[in-house]
């Protein structure tokens, strides 16, 4: 479980502290952090395949992920603290400039409940990789628990509905586990649940069925001329005519990839998604919160929010506003009892509308 994470001079933060709990809903204006802030477990997921230089690469080069550029500040330090089955971690990794490009300053991994017993920094640095992929495959204690954490932290990105969208071709079901990044094998990990999972695979139509009354199932069967592929098709209550992907609204199919991701029989440790109310229908959205509270039982969950309807769903104390001022983008989480007496008689949104909470420029 993912308990804090510190940051100084990451991208749009000069320094910010984050308490990380199951349900963590960003909010904040246009401009404000929030994509930077998604962007750091991206960055987490190239780190545990060992491709941060990749990462750094498509944002640009190492002056646009330091706070203001390397005229300003020359690093970067980022600092993630863990606690699970009794296991009180920490990760930090610092990232500078140099005249040509960037070096691995630090990487440190310890103990935040006993930093006097258990601190490991491994000696190579001056690399432009991190060395948390080769020290947990060889098998070093910490480093291993840190990384079997990242390796469980997922960034979703489900906007792509396009025709030309993957989520609408055939799929290999070869790759029916788990859901893609951006939901581009969900015909596959349907096929997956129905065959592995029924109860979980009924839940999800169950769930469609109620936001979009005309659908009655998914027809998941292998192609006929591609017996290792399979294409997201779909039938009508009343109707035997089979429907293709392409015939599905583009709301329909974001939330049909939500449904699956946050109602699977065993979903990630982090799940993060960046805006998932795009698209979707006031009643769809009400659902989807019901789905992230559910799914928050067994996994953390961060989401960033423009949605009023939606934000309206969840506790005060499940809110970080992000607001960039002088200093930078800061993220801080709502304290229900200094919001008490103004939710007695206004919602979260209507208080997030009229800049009460902060966060709306």
């Amino acid at each position: 479980m993912l308990k804090k994470i510190q940051l100084t001079h990451f991208r749009a933060f000069c320094q910010t502290e984050v308490d990380i709990k199951n349900i963590n809903v960003l909010i904040g204006g246009n401009g404000s952090g929030k994509s930077n802030f998604i962007s750091l477990f991206t960055m987490l997921n190239y780190i545990q395949i060992g491709r941060l230089r990749d990462w750094i690469v498509n944002k640009g080069g190492f002056d646009n992920v330091v706070y203001n550029g390397i005229q300003e500040n020359e690093f970067f330090n980022l600092r993630f603290f863990f606690d699970t089955s009794n296991l009180q971690n920490i990760y930090e990794l610092s990232l500078r400039a140099t005249e040509e490009d960037y070096i691995i300053e630090a990487e440190r991994f310890g103990s935040w409940k006993y930093p006097a017993c258990s601190t490991f920094q491994h000696e190579e640095t001056n690399q432009l990789e991190t060395k948390l992929k080769y020290l947990a495959e060889r098998k070093y204690a910490i480093p291993s628990n840190i990384y079997s954490n990242i390796k469980g932290f997922q960034v979703f990105h489900f906007d792509d509905v396009s025709a030309n969208s993957n989520k609408k071709r055939r799929q290999n079901l070869e790759e029916s586990y788990p859901l893609h990044p951006e939901g581009d094998n969900i015909a596959a990990f349907l096929y997956y649940l129905k065959q592995n999972y029924i109860d979980f695979y009924d839940k999800i139509v169950e769930i469609i069925c109620l936001v979009t009354p005309y659908f009655d199932d998914f027809i998941l069967e292998p192609e006929s001329t591609y017996s290792n592929q399979i294409k997201l098709r779909w039938k009508e209550k009343n109707n035997l005519k089979k429907f293709s992907a392409s015939l599905i609204s583009d709301g329909t199919i974001r939330f049909i990839c939500l449904c699956a991701l946050l109602l699977q029989p065993t979903p990630p440790l982090l799940i993060v998604i960046d805006e998932p109310e795009l698209g979707l229908h006031p009643l769809a959205i009400s659902f989807l919160a019901e789905l992230i509270k559910k799914a928050s039982v067994q996994t953390q969950i961060i989401l960033s929010c423009q949605s009023v309807t939606l934000l309206n769903q969840f506790e005060s104390s499940d809110v970080l506003v992000v607001d960039r001022c002088q200093s930078g983008s800061q993220i801080k989480r709502l304290n229900e009892s200094e919001l008490q007496g103004w939710l007695d008689e206004y919602s979260l949104g209507q208080l997030w509308e009229n800049n009460y909470l902060g966060g709306r420029y």
